[in-house]
């Protein structure tokens, strides 16, 4: 008895979609700065010495902190959003990140002197 076995010709595959660096890049930031925003709402919520969960008025955010808070975050969201993207575009990008990281840490350094 012998099989005669064809194989289907009409089936088609579609290959796996992959996701770019920058993708996965611009996916990462997006859950680290909602999550840095959801972390306000969520702080000031802990226990009490006698273990109840309940709102602790010691950490509770002023409305004028909430919005200084969210300004930073905005801020430090837009400039990773942009370097990122800028990475991309090719050599002049990589430079222009570059630059950009390295006025951000000289900025970073002179500020621990000055303020200590």
């Amino acid at each position: 008895m012998e099989v005669n076995y064809q194989r289907p010709t009409n089936i088609k595959t579609r290959p796996k979609r992959e996701i770019s660096l920058r993708g996965l890049l611009n996916i990462i930031g997006l859950v680290i700065f909602l999550g840095y925003s959801f972390m306000i709402i969520t702080v000031p919520y802990g226990f009490t010495p006698d273990f109840q969960f309940q709102q602790l008025e010691e950490t509770k955010l002023t409305y004028k902190k909430i919005k200084e808070c969210l300004s930073f975050i905005f801020a430090a969201a837009i400039i990773y959003f942009f370097l990122v993207n800028i990475y991309f575009m090719g050599d002049r990008g990589k430079k222009v990140v570059l630059i950009s990281l390295s006025i951000i840490l000289l900025f970073s350094i002179s500020m621990v002197f000055v303020l200590i």
